[in-house]
């Protein structure tokens, strides 16, 4: 029994499954390169068929708008007012993070990195405050 799946249905699986694979992981980087998949699924559905230049448009794709687009994502998403609005707001740890280490929490209904830039070890269950949110990541200070 020989299966003949279209390519375009290859290159649109592996973009939503990067796609699937950045809400996980939060890192801004994977999303960029499904994206890209899903742009050769439409070149190859479109008649495009030559496996290098589609494996070349996907990685040529995915780098270029990673190196030119995460950052302005990134800021925009942290913004000042966005920055300001959740700064000093207090939130409760479900994991303890060392001093100077960092740590998965969630915020928001989302997964952030947590940094523990104090010399004491912060304990689960403890509440503690946000100082400032860097990128992706949350500062925070024990009350």
């Amino acid at each position: 029994m020989n299966i003949d799946i279209p390519v375009s249905v290859i290159w649109a699986s592996l973009g939503i499954i990067l796609l699937a694979a950045e809400v996980f992981t939060g890192t801004f980087f994977v999303m960029f390169f499904g994206i890209s998949a899903l742009i050769v699924a439409a070149a190859t559905f479109l008649g495009l068929d030559h496996r290098p230049i589609e494996i070349t448009l996907f990685a040529g794709l995915g780098l270029m708008s990673l190196l030119f687009f995460r950052k302005k994502l990134i800021q925009s998403i942290t913004s000042k007012e966005f920055v300001k609005g959740d700064a000093n707001e207090i939130i409760k740890l479900t994991t303890t993070i060392e001093p100077h280490d960092s740590a998965k929490v969630t915020y928001q209904g989302t997964t952030w990195t947590a940094l523990n830039n104090t010399g004491t070890r912060m304990m689960a269950g403890e509440r503690v405050q946000i100082e400032k949110i860097d990128g992706v990541k949350i500062i925070l200070k024990s009350l």
